[in-house]
Order: structure tokens, then sequence, then C-alpha cells
């Protein structure tokens, strides 16, 4: 599944292994609730999840997997900016 998150809205999709799309919905007026994502990921079987970061800071310039050490780089990052998980 990927996950486009906006400032209040999220567009999700599901693709098979040759990249077509199998579900897709758009969530507008997002409050934080995941059901739509569970109910999405359940319904189309997705064993995946990718989420775009647009900006990785000085240390993270391109495509990363999101492991231990970039959760703690991206967290100590944001309390510095002050980010939120709604992403203002």
């Amino acid at each position: 599944m990927i996950v486009n998150a906006g400032s209040s809205s999220l567009k999700l999709n599901v693709l098979d292994d040759d990249l077509a799309v199998l579900a897709d919905t758009d969530v507008e007026d997002w409050s934080g609730d995941t059901a739509p994502l569970d109910k999405l990921a359940q319904d189309a079987g997705a064993d995946a999840v990718v989420h775009r970061v647009v900006h990785g800071g000085d240390e993270f310039a391109g495509a990363v997997v999101a492991t231990t050490r970039w959760s703690a780089s991206w967290s100590s990052s944001c309390r510095s900016r002050r980010c939120t998980s709604r992403g203002r």
C-alpha cells in the first residue's frame, strides 16, 4: 500500500507486483484515525506499506528504508522543527 499524506487528507493505493492498481481510496478531512488504512490494506491484501516523506533533512537525500536508524534521526529532526503526525 502506498500512502500519500497531505496536511488533512490521505491518498491510498494498493499495487500488485506489476505496479497495477488493485485498490485505491482518498480520505478527505483525515483526522488521524487508522481505520481507512487498515480496511484498505485488509480488503486488498496489502503486505507492505510505503510512505513518502518529502524532506529527509541533511542526512537523507534520497530514498531510504524506514529502519530504526532512520526513525531515530527523523524523530530527532522532527522535534527540532516541531513536526506533528499531521505534517504541519
